[in-house]
Protein backbone atom coordinates (compact mmCIF):
# COMPACT_ATOMS: atom_id res chain seq x y z
CA UNK A 1 0.00 0.00 0.00
CA UNK A 2 1.49 3.30 -1.20
CA UNK A 3 1.75 6.23 1.77
CA UNK A 4 -1.17 8.19 -0.52
CA UNK A 5 -3.32 5.20 -0.06
CA UNK A 6 -2.36 4.82 3.84
CA UNK A 7 -2.90 8.67 4.45
CA UNK A 8 -6.35 8.47 2.55
CA UNK A 9 -7.12 4.99 4.35
CA UNK A 10 -6.56 7.40 7.70
CA UNK A 11 -8.55 10.40 6.96
CA UNK A 12 -11.72 8.16 6.26
CA UNK A 13 -11.49 6.44 9.38
CA UNK A 14 -10.59 9.88 10.98
CA UNK A 15 -13.95 11.14 9.26
CA UNK A 16 -16.14 8.45 10.36
CA UNK A 17 -14.67 8.19 13.73
CA UNK A 18 -15.75 11.83 14.24
CA UNK A 19 -19.17 11.47 12.73
CA UNK A 20 -17.99 13.50 9.82
CA UNK A 21 -19.29 13.36 6.53
CA UNK A 22 -17.79 15.28 2.94
CA UNK A 23 -19.84 16.19 -0.19
CA UNK A 24 -18.68 15.92 -3.59
CA UNK A 25 -17.74 19.57 -3.91
CA UNK A 26 -14.79 18.64 -0.96
CA UNK A 27 -17.05 20.50 1.82
CA UNK A 28 -16.44 18.73 4.76
CA UNK A 29 -19.48 18.82 7.31
CA UNK A 30 -19.52 17.69 11.26
CA UNK A 31 -22.41 15.88 11.80
CA UNK A 32 -24.49 16.33 15.14
CA UNK A 33 -23.22 14.13 18.09
CA UNK A 34 -25.83 10.92 18.88
CA UNK A 35 -25.18 12.14 22.56
CA UNK A 36 -26.84 15.02 23.88
CA UNK A 37 -24.93 18.33 24.25
CA UNK A 38 -25.36 18.34 28.18
CA UNK A 39 -24.02 15.13 28.39
CA UNK A 40 -20.45 14.99 28.34
CA UNK A 41 -18.34 12.23 26.93
CA UNK A 42 -17.16 9.95 30.21
CA UNK A 43 -14.18 8.38 29.12
CA UNK A 44 -10.84 9.98 29.29
CA UNK A 45 -9.82 8.38 26.61
CA UNK A 46 -9.09 10.60 23.60
CA UNK A 47 -8.14 10.46 20.17
CA UNK A 48 -5.95 12.32 18.64
CA UNK A 49 -5.36 13.31 14.80
CA UNK A 50 -1.51 14.87 14.45
CA UNK A 51 -2.62 17.70 11.48
CA UNK A 52 0.42 20.47 10.81
CA UNK A 53 3.41 22.12 12.44
CA UNK A 54 4.81 25.36 11.58
CA UNK A 55 8.75 25.50 12.03
CA UNK A 56 10.71 29.21 13.40
CA UNK A 57 13.54 30.19 14.79
CA UNK A 58 15.15 31.84 17.40
CA UNK A 59 14.06 35.02 16.46
CA UNK A 60 10.43 33.72 15.85
CA UNK A 61 10.93 33.49 12.10
CA UNK A 62 9.47 30.86 9.68
CA UNK A 63 11.70 28.40 8.66
CA UNK A 64 10.64 27.11 5.51
CA UNK A 65 11.90 23.38 3.95
CA UNK A 66 9.74 21.24 6.41
CA UNK A 67 7.22 19.19 6.33
CA UNK A 68 4.11 21.20 7.97
CA UNK A 69 1.74 18.36 6.99
CA UNK A 70 2.16 15.88 9.81
CA UNK A 71 -0.67 13.57 9.53
CA UNK A 72 -1.04 10.25 11.92
CA UNK A 73 -3.23 8.59 14.50
CA UNK A 74 -2.99 8.63 17.98
CA UNK A 75 -4.50 8.10 21.43
CA UNK A 76 -4.13 9.90 24.66
CA UNK A 77 -5.75 8.36 27.96
CA UNK A 78 -5.73 10.64 31.67
CA UNK A 79 -3.78 9.19 34.50
CA UNK A 80 -5.05 11.51 37.04
CA UNK A 81 -6.38 15.36 37.42
CA UNK A 82 -2.66 16.68 36.30
CA UNK A 83 -1.86 14.11 33.66
CA UNK A 84 -2.26 11.48 30.99
CA UNK A 85 -0.18 9.06 28.74
CA UNK A 86 0.02 9.40 25.02
CA UNK A 87 0.97 7.18 21.97
CA UNK A 88 0.75 9.03 18.62
CA UNK A 89 2.32 7.89 14.95
CA UNK A 90 2.53 10.54 12.72
CA UNK A 91 4.91 11.50 9.29
CA UNK A 92 6.85 13.64 10.99
CA UNK A 93 8.38 17.26 10.00
CA UNK A 94 11.30 15.20 8.12
CA UNK A 95 8.95 13.03 5.92
CA UNK A 96 9.85 10.24 8.68
CA UNK A 97 6.91 8.06 10.03
CA UNK A 98 7.29 8.15 14.23
CA UNK A 99 6.07 6.66 16.82
CA UNK A 100 5.95 8.98 19.54
CA UNK A 101 5.15 7.93 23.51
CA UNK A 102 4.97 9.82 26.94
CA UNK A 103 3.35 11.83 29.12
CA UNK A 104 1.64 15.11 29.46
CA UNK A 105 1.09 16.92 32.74
CA UNK A 106 -1.16 19.83 32.71
CA UNK A 107 -1.10 21.61 36.36
CA UNK A 108 -2.56 25.00 34.70
CA UNK A 109 -6.25 24.59 34.32
CA UNK A 110 -9.34 27.14 33.43
CA UNK A 111 -12.69 26.44 32.17
CA UNK A 112 -15.25 29.09 30.61
CA UNK A 113 -18.70 28.25 29.94
CA UNK A 114 -18.72 24.78 27.40
CA UNK A 115 -14.68 25.02 26.78
CA UNK A 116 -11.90 24.25 29.59
CA UNK A 117 -8.12 24.37 28.47
CA UNK A 118 -5.53 23.25 30.16
CA UNK A 119 -1.45 23.87 29.98
CA UNK A 120 1.79 22.62 31.09
CA UNK A 121 4.16 20.35 29.86
CA UNK A 122 4.72 16.90 27.85
CA UNK A 123 8.03 14.52 27.78
CA UNK A 124 8.79 10.83 25.92
CA UNK A 125 10.57 9.17 23.65
CA UNK A 126 10.02 9.68 19.57
CA UNK A 127 11.51 6.86 17.11
CA UNK A 128 12.23 7.73 13.37
CA UNK A 129 11.75 4.85 10.87
CA UNK A 130 14.79 6.52 9.09
CA UNK A 131 16.02 8.00 12.19
CA UNK A 132 15.78 11.91 11.26
CA UNK A 133 15.28 12.88 14.64
CA UNK A 134 18.64 11.16 16.00
CA UNK A 135 20.60 12.85 13.26
CA UNK A 136 19.65 16.14 14.25
CA UNK A 137 20.35 15.62 17.93
CA UNK A 138 23.11 12.69 17.97
CA UNK A 139 24.13 13.17 21.38
CA UNK A 140 20.89 12.58 23.27
CA UNK A 141 19.89 9.92 20.87
CA UNK A 142 20.16 6.24 21.31
CA UNK A 143 19.45 4.02 17.58
CA UNK A 144 16.76 5.89 15.96
CA UNK A 145 15.23 6.64 19.37
CA UNK A 146 15.33 10.15 20.71
CA UNK A 147 14.10 12.25 23.93
CA UNK A 148 11.53 14.62 22.93
CA UNK A 149 10.11 17.38 25.63
CA UNK A 150 8.05 20.54 25.06
CA UNK A 151 4.77 22.46 26.02
CA UNK A 152 1.18 21.55 25.64
CA UNK A 153 -2.04 23.42 25.29
CA UNK A 154 -5.37 21.39 25.19
CA UNK A 155 -8.69 23.22 24.39
CA UNK A 156 -11.85 21.22 24.23
CA UNK A 157 -15.35 21.50 24.19
CA UNK A 158 -16.70 20.00 26.75
CA UNK A 159 -20.17 18.34 25.55
CA UNK A 160 -18.71 16.93 22.34
CA UNK A 161 -15.56 16.58 23.57
CA UNK A 162 -13.91 17.83 20.56
CA UNK A 163 -10.96 19.96 21.33
CA UNK A 164 -7.25 20.91 19.55
CA UNK A 165 -4.03 19.97 21.08
CA UNK A 166 -0.87 22.65 20.56
CA UNK A 167 2.61 21.30 21.15
CA UNK A 168 5.37 23.97 21.54
CA UNK A 169 9.31 22.79 20.81
CA UNK A 170 10.98 25.66 21.54
CA UNK A 171 14.65 26.31 19.20
CA UNK A 172 17.36 25.11 21.26
CA UNK A 173 20.97 26.31 20.06
CA UNK A 174 20.81 25.70 16.64
CA UNK A 175 17.65 23.59 16.20
CA UNK A 176 14.42 25.01 14.41
CA UNK A 177 11.26 24.89 17.06
CA UNK A 178 7.92 24.42 16.08
CA UNK A 179 4.25 24.38 16.71
CA UNK A 180 2.40 21.20 16.43
CA UNK A 181 -1.58 21.13 16.40
CA UNK A 182 -3.76 18.20 16.95
CA UNK A 183 -7.48 17.60 16.71
CA UNK A 184 -8.85 15.49 19.57
CA UNK A 185 -12.17 13.76 20.33
CA UNK A 186 -12.40 12.21 23.86
CA UNK A 187 -14.85 8.94 24.25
Amino acid sequence: MSDQDKISALAGQIKDSMNMSASPDGTIKVNAPTQSLHEPPKSDVSLVVPVGSHHFDSQGKHVPGFNETNLGLGIKTRLSENSSAFVTAYNNSYKDSTLAAGINYTPLKAQKGDFKAEAGVTAGVAYTEHGSYAKQAPKISVGKLTPVAGLITSIEHIPTGIGVDVNIVPPVKQSVGFVGVSITKRF
